[in-house]
């Protein structure tokens, strides 16, 4: 397996897409940048190599080992700031935090992303505390959806740096623009109340982008802004026009 694993690393590149901050209705800036595992051939994301690795703690430490030859490649520049998406099924793996033990040199640098499945409230707890004792910042992601209810939200509150609500939870059109709105402002409103960044994600147009600005939400990603790519140096300021 492991033979057929360094294949299938081969295929494998990270691909990168930006959270913007608005500066102001004319421009804004680059954040920092969500990474995404893809493959080359394809361009997505490649879940049967993925399930191999996750499920083998011999595979994950070869995964981390390539992966982190590769985010220094982007560290290098002290300006740049990532978030890494990490599975829950990697946490229970000593090769993930062997991973985040060496990183530490960059942890300012690294928001790590949890994903939902940790789904018993002291795995959860524990995790988060964890990373954050090693000086990471904590980002919880699409939030109001699967397992990141309000109330699991609110319970890991106070080791959250950042949480991440996507529009796309309203793409089947069938909430209407008041109650869509009094939502969003009610995690407006939690996020300031407990001074947590909030991330609106799936902003796939400008009419999005400008309403979401409307609502004073300066921290935007989605496909507007930009489609994962491979990475590029951010310049300091840009135009908001550049992507109307």
């Amino acid at each position: 397996m492991n033979s057929t694993l360094n294949i299938a690393l081969d295929n494998l590149t990270l691909a990168f897409q930006p959270i913007v901050r608005i500066v102001n209705e004319d421009t804004f800036e680059i954040s920092d940048y969500e990474v995404l595992l893809r493959s080359k051939d394809k361009k997505s994301f490649p879940a049967t190599i993925f399930e191999k690795i996750v499920n083998n703690e011999s595979c994950n430490q070869m995964f981390w080992e390539w992966f982190t030859l590769e985010i220094k490649k982007v560290l290098t520049d002290k300006k740049v700031r990532v978030d890494i998406n990490i599975d829950p099924r990697q946490f229970l793996y000593q090769s993930t935090w062997d991973f985040l033990d060496k990183m530490v040199e960059y942890n300012q640098q690294i928001t790590e992303r949890v994903s939902q499945e940790l789904n018993l409230k002291k795995g959860l707890i524990d995790t988060v505390k964890h990373i954050k004792d090693l000086g990471y910042r904590v980002a919880l992601d699409d939030i109001s959806s699967g397992q990141y209810s309000f109330k699991v939200v609110q319970e890991n509150i106070k080791g959250i740096d950042r949480v991440k609500l996507s529009l796309l939870i309203f793409n089947d059109d069938s909430t209407d623009s008041k109650t869509k709105n009094l939502f969003i402002m009610s995690w407006i409103n939690f996020a300031k109340t407990n001074n947590v960044e909030l991330v609106i994600e799936g902003i796939e147009d400008n009419i999005a982008a400008k309403e979401m600005l409307c609502h004073n939400i300066k921290l935007q990603q989605g496909f507007f802004w930009q489609v994962p790519q491979d990475y590029i140096s951010p310049k300091e300021v840009h135009s908001f026009k550049e992507f109307e």
